[in-house]
């Protein structure tokens, strides 16, 4: 089958004005109706094609998009897990330095008067000034037991 050119198709149909000239044009050219009705056929197919395609994405997208949200929080938790975590290493930081403070103070404190009752007095005096209540209350249990 040959190719037509649709807009001389479409002229030639506009000039038949009346029901048998057109039964006149149809037996002149009886390849213009053929031609068209397949090609609507390779058109319906290739929308439907189309159609099915972008029904296919569509559903793959949605379920990227479910899929991205769930990682998205997955993310989200973790990054802030990694900030309480840091939080608390800082934290952890700060006391450790306090108590290696408050040993450094003890054994200069021993150093001076050679006495091992006056550093350990001053180190709880240390700890109790500078560490959290509850743990200083759980250090002077271990103290006394000492």
């Amino acid at each position: 089958m040959t190719e037509r050119n649709w807009q001389e198709d479409m002229n030639l149909c506009m000039k038949v004005d009346e029901a048998w000239s057109r039964e006149l044009l149809i037996a002149d050219q009886p390849d213009i109706t053929t031609y068209w009705l397949h090609q609507a056929k390779r058109e319906k197919e290739r929308a439907d094609a189309a159609e099915s395609d972008y029904e296919a994405l569509s559903a793959n997208y949605d379920k990227l998009k479910k899929e991205r949200d769930f990682w998205e929080t997955k993310r989200t938790e973790h990054k802030n897990r990694a900030d309480q975590a840091e939080s608390l290493i800082q934290q952890k930081d700060t006391e450790i330095a306090k108590l290696r403070s408050a040993i450094e103070k003890a054994i200069a404190e021993y150093n001076l008067y050679e006495e091992p009752s006056a550093a350990a007095d001053c180190m709880w005096q240390i700890l109790y000034t500078h560490v959290q209540p509850e743990q200083a209350s759980f250090l002077q249990g271990k103290g006394d037991k000492l």
